[in-house]
């Protein structure tokens, strides 16, 4: 086996993207795998058969999207990673078992790479190169003997000493970043696509670029948005996706109905560098309703907002809205990080994701004030309240008060020391603003006592404070004690 992966990594690949298995005997070998990336950027569709259709292989085949080939000049759109996996591997949990036991082969493996031609980015379809690269430091060959079917949008290649990833690039790009004589492939990018920004070149806009009105984004001044039409709003959303913008603000002058619009999210991070364009500010309902929000984002952080570290919202209702992510995905924010309180806020509709709540997905020390929720979970029947996911997960395992918090008569606060919890810490809240979240010292040896001095927590001043520990459980921090409250 050429690539040598954990366990864990493959059967977490296998989880998530799907695996096939290809039996011995069976005629029809074929493995078809479709790029799950809304914004895969180019490859669409991955076809592997085993040759003869009888081969007595015993392994499985998994697929998943690299965006680290990102790094390769000229790439078109995320690579698709191949891996063999025994069959056998499942029942054995050692590293060395894999190394010793080669995946045993087809007489001969071959592929069909699909692409979209809109997603090409202005790139003309006789410069792709199909490449291979072994791992993820994405130093690529070009495929041996590949074939380019340019009225079939595919590549058709014999893969059968390959394993790893097979990615399309610009041999513009490519050949210059190898040194190479690259001029007769150069071309010039159209303008539309030349002036196109970072967000549009990363990701699916939906209708967003389609019905944005950018004239009068274009007259408008400074970073306070009254808007009162899905026009107004789409220009909205191009603003925060394409610049390093703070304290924007934004106020709902009317309902709006966005029905039949593919809406997106409102602040991202990109895939490819990490770089991020948050949404930081205030967003005013001032009462009015949006209708018939439809989000299918194809990536995490999902909802109205997408990524926030600061986000204020109030006097906003959502009906009928249909939001879709990977996770991280709720009907007013995917992910909101840092403190915040929103009042008056509520939500109505249908989610799509492993890790949803009604209002957020993802948060940390977010309030709510007179704020509701009521969804399903991919259509089902089951109609759910939770604002956050945390919340949802915390109420499905259960808060158990496992650390018993007592508080002495110096305020310091105690209690015996439970093992088994993974970063155990306090939580401290002055005046309902988290300002606080540290380990506690090793407990005493002598009577198994944690201690929580009064001057660790209340260094800030008077005020009242919320005092608990919490714990990681499950890809949640959960509380497992009681709550102390003191005013000092």
């Amino acid at each position: 086996m050429k690539t040598k992966r954990g366990l864990a990594f493959l059967m977490a690949l296998a989880m998530l993207m799907g695996v096939s298995g290809c039996k011995k005997k069976k005629k029809a070998q074929t493995y078809q795998y479709t790029c799950t990336e809304r914004n895969h950027r180019g490859i669409s569709e991955v076809s592997v058969k085993l040759y003869p259709e009888d081969s007595d292989v015993d392994f499985y085949i998994s697929a998943f999207e690299n965006t680290n080939s990102d790094k390769v000049a000229g790439v078109v759109g995320c690579s698709v990673d191949l891996l063999w996996i025994p069959k056998n591997v499942w029942l054995s949990r050692e590293q060395e078992y894999m190394e010793a036991h080669p995946v045993p082969k087809a007489e001969k493996v071959t592929v069909e790479i699909k692409y979209e031609e809109e997603y090409l980015r202005g790139v003309p379809e006789e410069n792709l190169l199909l490449l291979y690269s072994l791992d993820d430091r994405f130093d690529c060959i070009e495929v041996p003997g590949a074939e380019h079917d340019l009225n079939k949008n595919c590549f058709t290649a014999d893969i059968t000493d390959l394993e790893g990833n097979l990615l399309l690039v610009d041999a513009y790009e490519y050949y210059k970043s190898q040194g190479k004589d690259a001029s007769k492939y150069k071309y010039e990018l159209p303008d539309e696509i030349k002036n196109l920004s970072d967000w549009e070149k990363e990701f699916d806009t939906g209708s967003i670029m389609e019905i944005a009105d950018l004239e009068w984004l274009n007259n408008h001044k400074g970073a306070t948005f009254h808007v009162s039409t899905p026009q107004q709003l789409a220009a909205v959303v191009y603003y925060v996706n394409t610049n390093n913008s703070f304290g924007t603000q934004l106020y709902l002058d009317a309902d709006i109905d966005l029905t039949g619009y593919d809406w997106m999210p409102m602040g991202w991070i990109s895939e490819r560098s990490d770089e991020v364009h948050e949404f930081v500010g205030l967003i005013d309902g001032q009462g009015h309703t949006i209708k018939g929000l439809h989000l299918d984002g194809g990536r995490g952080d999902c909802g109205f907002v997408g990524y926030s570290t600061n986000l204020t919202m109030k006097n906003i209702t959502f009906t009928g809205a249909e939001v879709s992510g990977y996770w991280n995905t709720g009907i007013c924010a995917g992910e909101v990080i840092g403190n915040g309180t929103w009042e008056n806020v509520h939500a109505e509709g249908n989610l799509s994701s492993d890790h949803s709540g009604g209002l957020v997905g993802w948060v940390t020390d977010l309030k709510f004030e007179n704020c509701s929720a009521s969804y399903t979970i991919d259509g089902g029947s089951e109609v759910f309240s939770y604002l956050t996911y945390p919340e949802k997960k915390a109420a499905e395992l259960g808060i158990n008060e496992v650390f018993t918090l007592t508080l002495d008569a110096d305020n310091n606060i105690k209690c015996v020391y439970v093992p088994g919890y993974m970063n155990l810490q306090f939580h401290v809240e002055r005046n309902g603003e988290t300002v606080l979240s540290g380990g506690p010292d090793e407990p005493d040896p002598n009577t198994n006592e944690i201690t929580f001095e009064r001057s660790w927590y209340a260094y800030r001043g008077k005020g009242d404070y919320k005092v608990y520990l919490e714990a990681y459980v499950d890809g949640i921090y959960l509380r497992v004690s009681n709550i102390i409250e003191v005013t000092i």
